[in-house]
């Protein structure tokens, strides 16, 4: 069902069937010319039908509707290019519109990273065979209206800010509204949930984006925070400063992974790590989990390279070892 955080504006959580997300939040903005819809779901029947329920319940045709994506995921993006209208203005992030000329929704090159970085070929390439493991169909040539750094959203009685906080994707975008005290946090701040920061590009460090990203917003003066998963949350200092913390702990796990002088590729420092999944071992992790995993332990790995702490071997595969 739809809730109504504050006046004019709604969270409908869209469940995610089959998902270890669980569903995943869109938010309707009300009140003005045109009502803006801040991310959809996957581009899924069962979502669509939903979403489009819960938003006829509360009398908006998306048609005529304008939309905002926090990011390019499929989970956030995967059905705009089904319920948009003619009319529809679609915004996004000015670098993720660029990311998407230069790779596509990111499908193009992952599989070979996996492979480059110690993923088992026969699991990678069976995983984007399955429907499950491939990112959402999009009707091609979407024509995105760019937004950046302080740029101003204005929908109903609300005037969003528009701040670029790269990592989880690196054209993320979150909106804050100081008035009301409001952040649309996207996926780059959730409550129980670590975003997934992968490397699966090797086009700098995504860790130290996101990080850097995290302590933008500390100074911000915000009383709740709207995720794109979970529910609506006002420990908004604590949790960054939980998620620091958090990433910290994990540079230093790949450190002491690596402290016995063997070079290891991501995949292997992966699967030493600690994860907090109900699986007896490294082995029985679903092939979507350990491919998340590997590009979390590449994300920690890069910026450990950046940092000078260890180095890469590369040839036909990625490996790392301290310096």
């Amino acid at each position: 069902m739809s809730e109504e955080i504050v006046p004019g504006l709604y969270r409908i959580e869209v469940p995610l069937a089959g998902n270890p997300l669980k569903s995943v939040n869109s938010y309707l903005v009300t009140g003005g010319e045109k009502p803006l819809i801040i991310d959809t779901a996957l581009s899924r029947p069962e979502c669509r039908d939903y979403l489009l329920g819960e938003l006829g319940a509360v009398g908006v045709d998306p048609q005529k509707a304008d939309f905002f994506l926090t990011h390019r995921h499929g989970d956030h993006r995967g059905l705009v290019s089904f319920i948009a209208g003619a009319t529809s203005k679609i915004y996004i992030g000015r670098r993720e519109i660029d990311f998407i000329k230069l790779h596509g929704y990111g499908e193009r090159r992952i599989p070979d990273e996996a492979v480059r970085n110690g993923f088992p070929k026969d699991d990678i390439e069976r995983a984007f065979r399955n429907p499950q493991g491939r990112p959402d169909t999009v009707a091609p040539n979407l024509d995105y209206h760019p937004l950046g750094e302080g740029e101003i959203l204005n929908a109903g009685g609300f005037s969003f800010r528009c701040l670029e906080t790269p990592g989880h994707s690196p054209g993320h975008l979150c909106l804050y509204e100081p008035e009301k005290k409001l952040l649309v946090s996207g996926d780059h701040l959730m409550p129980e949930i670590s975003p997934n920061v992968s490397a699966w590009f090797n086009d700098g460090s995504p860790l130290d984006d996101y990080l850097t990203s995290l302590e933008k917003l500390l100074p911000l003066d915000v009383k709740l925070v709207l995720p794109g998963h979970r529910k609506p949350f006002r420990n908004f200092k604590d949790r960054i400063r939980e998620l620091l913390r958090h990433h910290r702990e994990r540079t230093s796990e790949a450190l002491q992974i690596l402290a016995d002088g063997a070079a290891r590729n991501a995949y292997q420092v992966a699967s030493q790590m600690k994860w907090d999944l109900d699986y007896p071992s490294w082995a029985d992790f679903p092939v979507v989990q350990r491919w998340f995993a590997t590009g979390e332990a590449m994300a920690h790995l890069r910026l450990l390279e950046r940092a000078g702490k260890v180095r890469r071997q590369t040839d036909e595969e990625d490996k790392y070892l301290l310096t």
